[in-house]
């Protein structure tokens, strides 16, 4: 955990700009490697395909052949397009958080970001209501990082399965509704998977993530020189 001095806010928000920018780098670096490996291994698939045909010593029922092919696509997603998904939501709740902590040594407080007993987004996002009056309904991609955030938990909590009630139907679970609507972006399977479809999805997610913490920062920053710096903080 980054140390603050907490008599420079400009020192200070400069340490936290520079380690954000580190770690939005290695997301990033992460996406394109994670794309250059998808690339490689649809190559590889269709070698494989090529070579199957050319041996023609087999035949293999077309259902079955479309069935492990939707089996390897899916499977894909969960373990590339799911892993990056969860990067890219602790690297919003990292930024969000520790831009909550540097400020929590210069305004006067409702009460000290450490008191607040949610976790992660939702903690940074009462801190920051509390104490700028920010209306979340107006800060970039906000709704949509809360969808995005629904698919995270499901796969972190939920071993990326929608089904939390086993007494209700798929389409009567929780996150359904909310889910549904992002067809073109999550699948749903029969039995409750969900799976991240396009890796144009991560890429707009990530972008989205970035506007937000700038917006959110922009919404602030100014504020913060603006009120008195507390006579004794406690990190």
């Amino acid at each position: 955990m980054t140390t603050y001095l907490k008599d420079d806010f400009e020192f200070d928000f400069g340490i936290f700009v520079s380690k954000i920018s580190m770690v939005s780098s290695k997301v990033s670096s992460t996406i394109v490697k994670f794309s250059d490996c998808l690339e490689k291994i649809e190559e590889e698939s269709s070698v494989d395909v090529e070579i199957a045909e050319d041996l023609g010593t087999v035949e293999i029922p077309k259902d079955l052949v479309k069935s492990l092919m939707d089996l390897s696509e899916n499977l894909k997603n969960q373990v590339y397009l799911n892993s990056i998904a969860i990067s890219i939501f602790s690297f919003l709740e990292f930024s969000l958080i520790e831009y909550c902590r540097i400020i929590d040594g210069y305004i006067v407080y409702q009460k000290p970001f450490k008191d607040y007993n949610n976790l992660g987004l939702d903690k940074a996002k009462e801190y920051l209501k509390d104490n700028f009056n920010i209306d979340f309904g107006t800060v970039s991609n906000w709704n949509e990082i809360k969808r995005f955030q629904r698919v995270r938990n499901l796969i972190v909590h939920n071993n990326a399965n929608i089904i939390k009630d086993n007494k209700v139907s798929i389409e009567d679970q929780e996150d359904y509704k909310v889910l549904s609507a992002m067809n073109e972006s999550i699948e749903i399977t029969s039995s409750g998977i969900i799976f991240i479809k396009t890796f144009d999805y991560i890429n707009d997610i990530q972008e989205k993530v970035i506007e937000l913490v700038n917006d959110i920062i922009n919404k602030t920053k100014e504020n913060v020189k603006k009120k008195d710096k507390p006579s004794n903080h406690s990190n």
